[in-house]
């Protein structure tokens, strides 16, 4: 029950590792005996490594996976961020879906009754943790590597892999949605990329979680979301899981905007803050 390192960051990533740690303590402090006992789980998932400048070598800091746990339920929802470790506002997200989902909103009280949320917050945390803005501390883009990670070069990466391979060989399990959230630096809004399959009917099931995004988020754009197989991004999560999983679960990046978004109809740009994302 160690090492939950979910992100309430700043804006630069070398100032994230210590906040993260103290907003996963207090997750499982402020919420009651029981309700740890019922729905919530800290568990340790993998160890990554860790070299300081000037040779000084550390100990491998523990990062934890925390779902949302309800054993009579085999459905599942698996999110994972921050595998770009500059994408802060990937983590505020992530810091946001945890909030809403351990809180005692009436939806959340369903969801916690009906579905398993398996979240890992900081899939490059010693890239975080030295300030990287895209690769890990050995210098790997790690959403390139999903198709075949190692155990010594991309540690947290084959272990969540080698977990979701596992939760998708068990007959109890129904794996439904894997999504994978970042930050863009160019785009405005929240907007998803997803997989193109052969089969038309699996593409347009594939269509409409966005859709119900666009209805239900103001600052969500369908017309930035996009649905492709680029050869390039064979190796991400989101194209690896698509072709991994079968036609019943549904893969997505999650992008949202470093800056700010249009609302529609509007013409002037409203800024995202730590709050609304977390909100």
């Amino acid at each position: 029950m160690k090492g939950l390192t979910t992100s309430n960051v700043g804006p630069f990533p070398p100032h994230s590792a210590r906040p993260a740690n103290r907003y996963g303590n207090a997750v499982i402090t402020k919420s009651t005996p029981s309700f740890r006992a019922c729905h919530l789980r800290r568990e340790r998932l993998f160890m990554s490594h860790q070299v300081l400048i000037g040779k000084r070598e550390r100990g491998g800091y523990e990062i934890g996976q925390a779902h949302l746990n309800q054993e009579r339920e085999k459905r599942v929802v698996f999110l994972t961020a921050r595998v770009h470790p500059g994408e802060s506002p990937a983590s505020f997200i992530c810091q946001g879906v945890i909030d809403f989902l351990v809180s005692q909103h009436p939806i959340a009280q369903v969801l916690r009754d009906h579905v398993i949320f398996k979240i890992v917050p900081m899939l490059n945390p010693d890239g975080v943790y030295l300030g990287n803005y895209r690769c890990s501390l050995m210098g790997f883009d790690l959403n390139r590597h999903w198709q075949d990670p190692s155990p010594w070069a991309h540690p947290t990466l084959h272990a969540v892999k080698q977990l979701i391979v596992q939760m998708n060989q068990d007959p109890k399990v129904s794996l439904e949605f894997y999504i994978d959230v970042h930050a863009h630096s160019t785009m405005m809004n929240g907007f998803m990329y997803g997989n193109v399959f052969e089969e038309e009917e699996r593409g347009q099931r594939q269509a409409v979680f966005p859709r119900l995004l666009c209805q239900n988020a103001p600052d969500f754009s369908l017309s930035s979301t996009s649905f492709n197989r680029d050869v390039v991004k064979a190796g991400t999560g989101r194209r690896f899981l698509g072709g991994l999983l079968d036609d019943t679960s549904y893969c997505y990046t999650l992008e949202v905007s470093f800056y700010s978004y249009l609302a529609a109809g509007s013409t002037s740009p409203v800024p995202y803050t730590e709050d609304g994302c977390i909100l």
